[in-house]
């Protein structure tokens, strides 16, 4: 067994006792080649390269980590000198040995990759001196940062369970909901829209073949989605979380998948109002597209003329108010329609009206326009 030593700031050889400082500039992008020719070395300098205490660790952490000698993950983890992760919102602070393991991990590999991985001490010239400090600095990282993960990966999995839980309890939809925003905290979204209706507006949206109804079966199938991934996996104790990952990216991709669906069903879809509004602009667009050829054609492929057009569409659109409303909020919306209705005496003025009134729908909420932008564009190229 390995018991853990107090690594210092710096390698010190340990034939001749000399420091040495070198930085590692631009790591390679496999650090297999290097850790092959480490641990080569290693055996050839007759070091003991025992990894009994891996017995310590969890079954699927000691899977991941197999019979290797050196894991490419774990170098990789040290390497990176992270002050802290972030797994389901939720942020955890390295603890100091672990940032000092780290620390002299990449010092020692540094040093390492400078000789070419040929663990001869460059100031003694002792072989296997450096190939030594490696299996050190090594084993004080893996002893150290393994029992974080799996402290964190604890954490992290909770909310799986508690999700896979609720799902075999049938419990009401909100509450599973509420439960799947807390991992990763949603990304950037905000979630403060999100209301217990979304569901029940989802399902009754999804009766018709109308745009906002593409976007409730969107939202309540994502949902599903994510939902049964979750029970499978956890039919299987979640062991595909990598212990040297910070997230799973199969779940995430479905996690992500349904943010966006249902943040997009939370705005268009839950509101009567806002919903009949969206469906009349999308439906605008489409009667454009069939009798413009060539506005059909950008809108099939989201041209990036579509994108130019649409906020003119969208303000001489006379039911569009909850949608403008939805995107940049009450007060500016009747900043854009008096920019379009004060000029309808005089019609020369109209064009120039438009213009002011879509910079106004673009500028004052880019990203809610951004968003409603792509979600209208890409909805329509799938309704032509």
């Amino acid at each position: 067994s390995h018991s853990m030593q107090a690594p210092s700031a710096h390698p010190i050889c340990v034939a001749c006792g000399v420091s040495a400082v070198v930085c590692m500039k631009s790591p390679p992008e496999s650090l297999c080649p290097l850790l092959r020719r480490i641990a080569g070395a290693a055996r050839a300098a007759g070091l003991p390269r025992s990894r009994q205490y891996r017995a310590q660790f969890a079954t699927a952490h000691r899977a991941v980590l197999g019979g290797v000698t050196y894991h490419e993950s774990v170098a990789r983890w040290g390497l990176e000198a992270k002050e802290s992760i972030t797994v389901n919102g939720e942020r955890h602070v390295l603890a100091p040995e672990l940032k000092l393991a780290a620390a002299h991990f990449r010092a020692v590999l540094a040093l390492l990759f400078s000789v070419n991985g040929c663990a001869t001490c460059p100031v003694c010239g002792t072989p296997g001196a450096l190939a030594a400090m490696f299996e050190c600095a090594y084993v004080n990282l893996e002893l150290v940062l393994v029992p974080f993960l799996q402290k964190v990966e604890g954490a992290a999995k909770q909310i799986l369970w508690d999700v896979a839980c609720a799902v075999q309890k049938n419990l009401a939809q909100p509450e599973v909901v509420k439960m799947l925003t807390a991992i990763r905290g949603c990304g950037d979204r905000n979630t403060s829209h999100w209301s217990d209706d979304v569901w029940s507006a989802c399902k009754e949206a999804a009766r018709d073949d109308l745009p906002s109804g593409r976007l409730a079966i969107t939202a309540l199938s994502s949902l599903e989605d994510l939902l049964k991934f979750i029970s499978m996996q956890a039919s299987t104790g979640f062991a595909w979380i990598d212990p040297c990952l910070e997230e799973c990216r199969d779940l995430m991709t479905r996690h992500s998948a349904w943010v966006n669906a249902w943040h997009r069903a939370a705005i268009w879809v839950c509101n009567k109002d806002t919903r009949d509004s969206f469906d009349n602009v999308v439906c605008s667009i489409l009667i454009r597209a069939a009798h413009d050829p060539k506005f059909q054609e950008d809108l099939e492929v989201a041209d990036s003329g579509v994108l130019l057009e649409l906020p003119r569409l969208v303000v001489r659109n006379e039911d569009a108010l909850p949608v403008i409303e939805a995107i940049v909020g009450s007060e500016v919306a009747v900043l854009v329609r008096q920019a379009v209705q004060g000029c309808k005496s005089a019609p020369g003025e109209m064009c120039a009206a438009t213009e002011k009134g879509a910079m106004l729908l673009q500028r004052s909420q880019p990203k809610s326009w951004n968003d409603f932008a792509h979600c209208v564009v890409q909805l329509s190229g799938t309704m032509l």
